[in-house]
């Protein structure tokens, strides 16, 4: 890792990793936004680091889920740490081992997410596709509608990692 460019991407690299393990309603990594014919809407949503914020009306019910979704918002983290290292002493190794293990994260979190009983027996209508869609729901007998989705946090570490990958350039 010979030129400050390398390094800077690196170390940008790192940074995004950590943005995306924030536990906000915007960096979620899956999120479900409610969209009730009555009343306000709301969002459900799932951070890196295996919590499920759920509405309860009033405020958040965080719910612990299995440890799968633990393993991915420690590997984006291993990962982001290795990028800075990577990039602040310039080893380009480091630098590849950050980026893979970044994306592993969201690898991880797919895997974990896709045999979700929990959010199965939740919402009936997830049963279909836990990772995106779209549907009419009877909410307390008065109907709605709700999207669910892969949100920002997601893709966040795919980008860190990409970016580390292009942190290995060569500039000769």
């Amino acid at each position: 890792m010979a030129s400050n460019m390398n390094k800077f991407l690196a170390i940008l690299a790192g940074i995004l990793a950590i943005i995306a393990v924030i536990p906000i309603d915007f960096l979620s990594w899956w999120k479900a936004d409610v969209d009730p014919s009555i009343g306000a809407n709301f969002s459900n949503y799932i951070t890196a680091f295996a919590q499920f914020y759920k509405w309860n009306g009033s405020s958040y019910d965080i719910i612990p889920l299995d440890n799968m979704y633990l393993i991915t918002g420690i590997l984006v983290i291993v990962g982001a740490v290795l990028l800075f290292a990577g990039g602040a002493k310039a080893i380009k190794a480091l630098a590849f081992l950050g980026a893979l293990i970044t994306i592993a994260g969201p690898i991880v979190f797919l895997i974990a997410h896709n045999g979700n009983d929990v959010l199965s027996a939740w919402y009936n209508l997830y049963t279909r596709n836990l990772f995106f869609g779209t549907d009419t729901i009877a909410l307390w007998d008065l109907g709605g509608s709700t999207t669910w989705y892969l949100n920002v946090g997601f893709f966040l570490p795919l980008g860190a990692g990409l970016l580390g990958f292009l942190s290995l350039k060569s500039n000769k």
